[in-house]
């Protein structure tokens, strides 16, 4: 059987909208976002288990997963959807909108999401672009906020690469940490990081 859509427009609520759509099971509804969303990303797991938190402590949802621009959810036996739709509707809305405006509400969460981007985008393409010009960046420390990287090799003190490595380093990490407030270079002048109005 192929998912369907349980209601024909919409849920909205904020600014995201929200399709319930039937699974194979009964007991579980797959919830897609619109535009807008936050759903996606490391954090986005975090947010789910953040929101749901009410919902699985009190044995209403027994199992709640990331997908990218949904989350599927599942009741415990014998609850039915049209009792609980709405809650757990209310749920799915809020961990998205967390997640788009600002990252799970979890300090240690946001933490380390923001170290899996962070590493991600250092290992992938940053991290090979400054060796490729005789320099480096390590990853120092994550805070639930900021990222704080240390320029070695050919990278150490040259303004060129304070700017472009910093600012693409900045920018891959924002892709999945929409809410990283700025990357901080160790031992670099005043005014070569980057925060989010820069």
């Amino acid at each position: 059987m192929t998912a369907t859509t349980m209601h024909g427009p919409a849920i909205q609520q904020g600014t995201v909208p929200v399709h319930p759509e039937r699974t194979e099971d009964p007991g579980t509804v797959l919830w897609r976002f619109g535009a807008g969303h936050g759903s996606t990303g490391p954090g986005w797991q975090d947010a789910l288990d953040d929101a749901f938190a009410p919902l699985t402590s009190s044995a209403v949802v027994t199992c709640v997963t990331a997908l990218p621009g949904a989350a599927r959810v599942t009741l415990a036996p014998d609850l039915a959807w049209a009792d609980h739709a709405a809650a757990v509707r209310d749920a799915a809305q809020r961990a998205a909108t967390a997640c788009a405006a600002g990252g799970p509400s979890d300090p240690e969460a946001r933490r380390a999401a923001l170290e899996s981007a962070a590493r991600e985008a250092l290992e992938t393409t940053v991290g090979p672009y400054a060796a490729g010009h005789g320099g480096g960046i390590d990853l120092l420390g994550v805070g639930p906020d900021t990222v704080t990287v240390r320029l070695t090799g050919t990278c150490h003190g040259c303004p060129a690469a304070a700017l472009t490595v910093h600012a693409r380093l900045e920018s891959m990490i924002r892709r999945r940490a929409p809410w990283l407030d700025r990357v901080e270079v160790d031992g670099a002048r005043p005014g070569l990081g980057f925060d989010r109005t820069a």
